[in-house]
């Protein structure tokens, strides 16, 4: 678990510096033993984070050159989109659209595929939501876990993974737009989806996670309606 926490410090402050703009595409990142003594770290730890973003084609790795952060090939669409989202500053109501199908596949094959822990997770999760409904960073939290947990229960590995990228874009960009949205009718929303899951009722799923994210998407319309007027 040490060895494990240590890997993730490192890949926090790496992908923190690319989407804060403090690297961009083509520089060079801090060098190995530079990220051990700054971070307090093994180097083990540097380079299981650095071959993770690696693999992700957010770092390319040059034989006798050091690591950089990777130049982006728009021109492969499919290919680069994941790193694209990650380095670039994209709006609440951008990922919103873009989580929409992502979201009703999700809670499809999760309310097929869940098991009792799933359930029991989902369930926890809520609650918990629901007593932090006056502390907005732990609302937060938890709001990402529920769907962090239904991707997972997927048992779709790429959904998952791209959820998983979408969130950091949250938690960098967008934390900001997210509280000036209504807590309880996420609370509401996440009640409906959750009893259609453990109901295994894939169409009333489908139906309430797609009234979720839209009425997120109006609501976000109607913030930005309101400042520009």
């Amino acid at each position: 678990m040490k060895k494990e926490k240590s890997s993730e410090k490192v890949f926090k402050h790496i992908e923190s510096k690319i989407v804060n703009g403090i690297w961009k595409p083509g520089d060079k990142i801090t060098p190995e033993l530079q990220l051990v003594k700054e971070l307090g770290v093994s180097r083990l730890a540097v380079r299981e984070a650095t071959q993770k973003l690696a693999s992700m084609d957010i770092l390319v790795k040059k034989r006798g050159g050091g690591t950089f952060v990777s130049e982006i090939n728009t021109g492969d669409y499919m290919k680069d989109l994941i790193p694209l989202l990650t380095i670039g500053k994209i709006g609440y109501k951008e990922i919103m659209e873009f989580r929409t199908s992502l979201d009703i596949l999700g809670v499809r094959l999760c309310t097929k595929r869940a098991d009792d822990e799933t359930l029991e997770n989902l369930q926890e999760i809520h609650e918990n939501m629901i007593k932090n409904r006056e502390n907005p960073s732990e609302f937060f939290k938890y709001d990402m876990e529920f769907h962090r947990a239904i991707a997972v229960a997927s048992g779709n590995r790429i959904l998952q993974k791209t959820i998983e990228i979408i969130f950091d874009i949250l938690i960098y960009n967008v934390e900001d737009e997210y509280h000036q949205l209504s807590y309880d009718d996420r609370i509401e929303e996440h009640t409906l989806v959750l009893r259609a899951i453990k109901n295994r009722d894939v169409e009333l799923a489908e139906l309430y996670m797609k009234r979720h994210v839209d009425r997120t998407i109006k609501d976000l319309e109607k913030i930005e309606f309101d400042i520009n007027k």
